[in-house]
């Protein structure tokens, strides 16, 4: 009777969280993207980068301000140079000059050089924000892949169970000459291969850890237990053509094409400024000391200045520069027509991903159909085993259909699982 009814406790413990090692950290979904956000190297090096065109901003803005320069030299001057035309070159000296030049015109370069900073760092956190979500969908989907060799894990042991069961049965019948040595052997076969089976899961369960722990910022050392029990809400998708453009709107990829396409036509800009004159007014001041270095009056300091205002003015480049704006034009049409084609894409991957999660949905109902009448068919077989009509061979039949159907519904409930984070992730909606 009990070996009849194992199946029962089975379907009631299989699903169920098994106890973890003191020393182990238990993780569940949000604790495992809450560190991969906290620890991910990706998302680390877009912050940095995000950090650094800030920077890029304040370094653009500082081209409107004066540059100060300062230079301090000392010689000396040996014979026939040093004290010669009657002492007015010196043969010891010391100069020192501070320059400031600031830019009155350029041609609006260093406003839309700021506006490029400006873009560059919008791109920055766009990026910032699209590795975060790549990041959690990729941790998303490596904790369900420890999920699902766990629960294989705990199939594969139960079904181990079953089959060392059986073997003891089987072996008993043979001894008393009930059955032939084959029918034991078919028996000790199909268990040796669940052992099999299962030290390949286990392979796969601490390969998919190092994969997680990798993701979330975690040593590989570190010991981890990830806590979960597989469960099914029906939730057929149905998204409508205004979710589907808003969410393609706000995804950071849209939002980082405009943000080139506007950096290419403001860099057409700034080419078409070429074309401006370019003024600039400078400051220097000098001093100077040694022997007599003052020639107007023989003292030995010489202070003066000079000021500057420089004008340059675009006449003639064999058309270089008309090239080099058409060039550009051309550029910022690619860029909208990137833009364009990415933004079908993205329409096309949101409807791929609905049909995915329905389809999904079928495929977990359908497995659990499945799953439940082999539960009943192995009911019946193991009664008419018991009864002595059937041989051993039928039971295992009815064993290794059971242990299919169950690790079907496992891989569909974990397909399910990821599907539909999916499409949360292409709809902007993914946290």
């Amino acid at each position: 009777m009990q070996t009849k009814n194992k199946y029962i406790v089975i379907l009631g413990l299989l699903f169920t969280v098994t106890s973890f090692a003191q020393n182990s950290k238990v993780l569940e979904l949000a604790s495992c993207k809450q560190l991969a956000l906290d620890n991910n190297k990706r998302i680390t090096k877009t912050k940095k980068q995000l950090e650094a065109s800030s920077e890029g901003i304040r370094a653009a803005k500082l081209e409107a301000y004066p540059m100060l320069d300062a230079s301090l030299s000392g010689a000396y001057l040996g014979d026939p140079l040093g004290g010669a035309m009657n002492g007015m070159i010196p043969e010891k000296m010391a100069n020192a000059m501070v320059s400031a030049s600031v830019p009155l015109y350029a041609g609006g370069k260093i406003r839309d050089g700021v506006k490029a900073s400006k873009s560059q760092q919008n791109i920055a956190q766009q990026s910032v924000i699209m590795t975060e979500r790549e990041v959690l969908f990729e941790t998303e989907k490596a904790y369900y892949d420890v999920v699902k060799l766990q629960e294989k894990e705990k199939l594969a042991n139960e079904y181990i169970k079953l089959l060392g069961a059986l073997e003891k049965d089987v072996n008993n019948s043979y001894e008393v000459g009930l059955i032939y040595k084959n029918d034991l052997l078919k028996v000790q076969v199909e268990l040796t291969n669940a052992k099999l089976g299962l030290k390949k899961v286990q392979d796969g369960k601490f390969m998919s850890l190092l994969a997680l722990k990798q993701l979330i910022g975690m040593e590989s050392d570190e010991q981890i237990e990830i806590k979960e029990s597989l469960s099914f809400v029906d939730q057929t998708a149905a998204i409508s053509q205004e979710q589907r453009e808003e969410s393609i709107m706000d995804r950071p990829e849209i939002q980082i094409l405009e943000e080139i396409a506007g950096l290419e036509h403001l860099q057409a800009k700034i080419l078409k400024s070429d074309y401006y004159p370019t003024v600039a007014l400078s400051m220097i001041g000098i001093s100077g000391f040694g022997q007599g270095i003052n020639f107007t009056n023989g003292k030995d300091n010489l202070t003066s200045y000079v000021g500057m205002v420089s004008v340059e003015i675009p006449i003639f480049d064999w058309g270089k520069r008309g090239a080099k704006a058409k060039q550009q034009k051309l550029k910022a049409l690619a860029a909208q027509e990137e833009l364009d084609q990415t933004k079908e894409l993205l329409d096309l991957e949101i409807r791929n991903a609905e049909i995915l999660v329905n389809q999904a949905s079928q495929d977990v109902k359908s497995s659990e159909l499945a799953l439940t009448q082999s539960v009943e068919n192995r009911r019946i077989v193991q009664d008419r085993f018991e009864a002595g009509t059937i041989v051993s061979k039928d039971l295992l039949e009815a064993n290794a259909l059971w242990q299919e159907a169950f690790s079907n519904v496992i891989d569909a409930k974990i397909v399910y699982l990821v599907n539909t984070a999916n499409l949360s992730r292409v709809l902007g909606s993914y946290r």
